[in-house]
């Protein structure tokens, strides 16, 4: 077995297999079949159907973002998703101002990388997800046009959001000795 391909490669010729493979097979049938061997899968995903781990976009990212995403997703970094719940469904880890500027240019389906633990074996990230999604479902935050209009500026995000990361965080690693 070859080492694990890298987002260097031209994305190009994994999007034309992607594409290939989903004609022929349901979208189920191709993760399963491959999630097993490898710490990860990459394939095209609809945006709308991603769930949320993040409760506000920073509106100065976004502008910076803006800069060089575009609807060819050619070389594009995917957004990397997880099934924390094993119940077929896919979270944001990492990505949320991709796939919501991505969103905003109308792209149905995005390029995702599908981790197999998104916590890496930390017990505190793997109770952190959760707890972010509960904040999302408590904040009615359900899809990625959903932070339509929680975009904020740098220093509210960083208070806002990083700093409930961070204290959330930590109390978790209190809770975890």
């Amino acid at each position: 077995m070859g080492p694990p391909p890298s987002f260097s490669f031209s994305i190009a010729s994994f999007l034309n297999f992607a594409e290939k493979l989903l004609l022929k097979n349901n979208i189920s049938d191709i993760i399963n079949k491959n999630y097993e061997r490898k710490k990860f899968l990459m394939l095209l995903y609809p945006v709308s159907q991603l769930h949320l781990s993040q409760l506000y976009l920073s509106k100065e990212k976004i502008e910076k973002n803006k800069q060089w995403i575009s609807t060819d997703i050619t070389n594009a970094i995917p957004i990397e998703v997880t099934n924390l719940f094993d119940d077929g469904t896919y979270t944001i880890v990492d990505g949320h101002t991709r796939a919501f500027l991505w969103w905003e240019l109308g792209l149905e389906q995005v390029p995702v990388t599908i981790l197999k633990d998104a916590s890496e074996g930390n017990r505190v990230l793997a109770a952190f997800y959760p707890l972010a999604m509960k904040w999302c479902e408590e904040n009615h935050l359900y899809a990625i046009s959903d932070l339509k209009n929680r975009q904020i500026s740098a220093e509210k995000y960083e208070s806002l959001w990083l700093n409930r990361c961070q204290e959330s965080i930590r109390t978790l690693e209190n809770e975890f000795k």
